[in-house]
């Protein structure tokens, strides 16, 4: 529930003018990452002179299990039983 990047969209650039929001919100929370299916929106150019990569779902999943095992384990149970 990020608030206050809505001045950010004009001066942005993507392939889809109607993602711009997204890329300001990450820019205005200092985000490392984007999470996306669509990589293709977020192509590195546009996103790394802001420190931001896209990264696909599944790919977070993997380095959040190489960082912290335990707590994703945990979490995914706690989905799958819900």
């Amino acid at each position: 529930f990020v608030k206050g990047y809505e001045q950010l969209i004009p001066a942005l650039t993507l392939p889809d003018l109607d993602d711009r929001h997204i890329l300001a919100a990450a820019i205005h929370t200092r985000a490392d990452v984007i999470v996306t299916y669509n990589l293709r929106n977020f192509p590195d150019e546009y996103l790394s002179p802001h420190g931001i990569q896209a990264i696909h779902p599944d790919d977070f999943v993997v380095c959040q299990m190489d960082l912290a095992p335990n707590i994703v384990c945990t979490a995914v149970k706690r989905h799958r039983a819900s």
